[in-house]
């Protein structure tokens, strides 16, 4: 491969940290240009401006990082923040993750940076299929480049599996924090119904948006385990440590967290839509209601010799797909264009 330095700015879920990865086994040099982002859902529309208005403080310090290290590619995270590739004059790869596509298209003020920067940049992929309808529409030229997952750090464990007989109950992690945007209702509700179920445990992470409001929907919540965020490198093991994981179950596409547990060897149970930009069905077990999620559990709760059936399909599809080495040559491709 030839030589470049690429400079990502932000890490959204990761994916630049695992791009940075992949890119060492390749040779070639990559880094994370950061700066703290804030948390813009909790605050006031005025508290969100005066905080962007704070990021484009970095132009300069940006330009200079760029071009004293001598990098060769501006590899942007987060739609808007294209505009600080459009004021340091730097040619820029912005990558769109979801929010800033959802959400900021619809925001008075956003919605405008971020056109700019997608009509602006190099290149824009996108990175879960369901914003490809509204990238497409301003960047006919848009790519959708699969979630990189590091099969290294997320590694077949079949340990649960093969000491069956060690424990008799079935763990389930609900892997989407409590927000409404995940469907978590959904869940909870399904949860409720199996509360009679002593064989079966559920494990929830205990923050999101409202996430006092949906606490409050669980009955029997002496029988959950709730935990708080987790870091990143524990996430491989918190994973292996249950049996089912459920995923997101309103949107209809999945993020790094799912794609984490397909290749940890866990069937995934969620609501996906877009089968259509893989060249064959994922092996997710998909469902969009209640009823559905409640059958889904039930029967792979019972059936422990399915579930690693399709928990070494599900490795299989996600390397095949999501391999963290795969998206960097693609992407490295485009570098060379």
């Amino acid at each position: 491969m030839l030589a470049l330095k690429i400079l990502h700015f932000n890490d959204i879920a990761n994916v630049s940290s695992t791009l940075v990865e992949a890119s060492k086994s390749h040779g070639i040099y990559s880094e994370i240009y950061r700066i703290p982002l804030g948390n813009y859902k909790k605050t006031s529309i005025l508290r969100k401006i005066a905080l962007f208005i704070n990021r484009l403080k970095e132009i300069r310090k940006l330009k200079k990082y760029f071009k004293e290290n001598h990098f060769s590619v501006l590899h942007i995270h987060y739609a808007y923040f294209g505009i600080l590739g459009i004021l340091t004059r730097i040619p820029y790869y912005l990558h769109c993750h979801g929010t800033d596509i959802r959400g900021n298209l619809k925001h008075p003020i956003f919605k405008w940076i971020t056109l700019l920067s997608l009509k602006k940049a190099k290149k824009v992929y996108f990175s879960t299929p369901d914003l490809g309808e509204e990238v497409l529409r301003i960047r006919k030229d848009a790519k959708f480049i699969p979630n990189p997952i590091n099969m290294n750090m997320f590694f077949l464990d079949t340990n649960r599996s093969n000491e069956k007989q060690l424990h008799s109950k079935t763990k389930v992690l609900v892997i989407s924090k409590l927000d409404p945007t995940k469907g978590i209702e959904i869940a909870i509700e399904t949860i409720n119904q199996l509360a009679a179920r002593s064989d079966i445990e559920f494990t929830m992470f205990n923050f999101g948006v409202d996430h006092i409001k949906y606490l409050n929907l669980l009955q029997n919540r002496e029988k959950i385990k709730f935990i708080d965020k987790v870091p990143y490198s524990e996430i491989p093991k918190l994973i292996s440590e249950h049996d089912i994981v459920i995923g997101q179950l309103k949107l209809g596409a999945i993020g790094m967290s799912e794609l984490e547990a397909l290749a940890v060897g866990r069937p995934v149970i969620c609501k996906f839509d877009y089968d259509g930009f893989y060249d064959e069905i994922s092996p997710f077990i998909k469902v969009n209601n209640s009823e559905k999620l409640l059958e889904a559990i039930t029967y792979l709760a019972d059936n422990p010799d399915i579930r690693k059936e399709i928990g070494v399909q599900s490795r299989i599809w996600v390397e095949k797909n999501h391999d963290y080495k795969k998206v960097f040559e693609k992407l490295y491709n485009d570098y060379l264009c």
